[in-house]
């Protein structure tokens, strides 16, 4: 493993941002109290660890809606924010604790995209092996073997910083079951709510969210989309030509992306997207979806269930 000295001005960049997230630490935890609108915009400047810790504690603790609509807010931006694991973690386990279905969609939308092959090509498909970028302040990263990886020259350093992975590639799937439990679990509470009183529409709301918000890069190529679990459960759960097994799904050999929508869908709870509030969410997505896959598989299902 070769390392490489960060060039002064990323240096400077990066020990500059660890003293300003000292200074606004209290200013950010009040504006978190006082519902201030540049909270979020604060917490994505924030990168030392005691300060994210203590970020993370507050946020989490917070009972109060406008906390979890920016949760929402945070997960929507899907960039990965240098040192923000323990953020991510608890707005997650907040999400699952109180099946906040907002925020659980949009959390499974950012795992999946996470997980996209496009930002992990150069570790999973080539083999080149990845370190986790040091903490802010210090003067060296552990980058790739620039003998194994000929065009990393026409790539920026500060490059990096964007790219970089929060979580290895098994925490990340921990993250995506975790929230697709979370997700199973609403449905099943929606089943035993409904055969009590009739009425119950939280798992359906949750994943129609989840498919239209999905972007287009999360499911760019095959690898990406096999790796976006959330999608794939919710959407192709029990399609006859996928192998489901702990941590991956394997489709059978010869399969395309047009049999396996213009198949049977083979969705979880096709009882639940019957119902009338299924059947507007699955028009919701016929319209503002913003992948293609996601349109054709509400097209499929609107057929099938009429």
């Amino acid at each position: 493993m070769v390392q490489r000295r960060v060039p002064n001005k990323l240096v400077h960049r990066l020990s500059s941002r660890t003293v300003q997230s000292e200074i606004n630490l209290s200013d950010t935890l009040n504006r978190l109290r006082l519902r201030d609108y540049r909270f979020l915009g604060d917490v994505m400047q924030i990168h030392d660890p005691s300060s994210v810790l203590k970020i993370a504690e507050a946020w989490g603790e917070s009972q109060t809606v406008w906390a979890r609509r920016e949760a929402v807010r945070y997960f929507e931006k899907c960039e990965p924010a240098l040192g923000h694991e323990l953020i991510v973690r608890r707005l997650i386990n907040r999400a699952v604790s109180r099946q906040e279905i907002d925020v659980l969609a949009a959390a499974a939308v950012y795992t999946d995209h996470a997980c996209r092959r496009s930002v992990n090509w150069k570790r999973f498909m080539i083999g080149v092996s990845w370190r986790r970028l040091q903490r802010p302040g210090r003067q060296r990263l552990r980058l790739p073997d620039a003998r194994r990886w000929r065009n990393y020259a026409s790539i920026s350093q500060s490059r990096w910083l964007q790219i970089g992975e929060l979580f290895s590639l098994p925490t990340r799937r921990h993250l995506q079951r975790t929230l697709w439990r979370a997700i199973r679990g609403i449905a099943k509470d929606d089943k035993e709510q409904i055969s009590a009183t009739g009425d119950s529409d939280r798992y359906v709301r949750c994943v129609s969210k989840l498919l239209r918000h999905t972007p287009e890069a999360t499911i760019s190529n095959h690898g990406s989309l096999l790796s976006a679990w959330c999608l794939m459960k919710t959407s192709f759960g029990l399609h006859p030509d996928l192998n489901w097994s702990s941590d991956r799904v394997v489709p059978k050999p010869g399969l395309t992306l047009g049999d396996l929508v213009e198949g049977l869908p083979g969705c979880f709870y096709q009882e639940l997207w019957r119902r009338e509030q299924g059947v507007v969410e699955l028009e919701r997505i016929m319209v503002e979806a913003k992948t293609d896959l996601v349109r054709a598989w509400a097209r499929r299902m609107m057929a099938i269930l009429r």
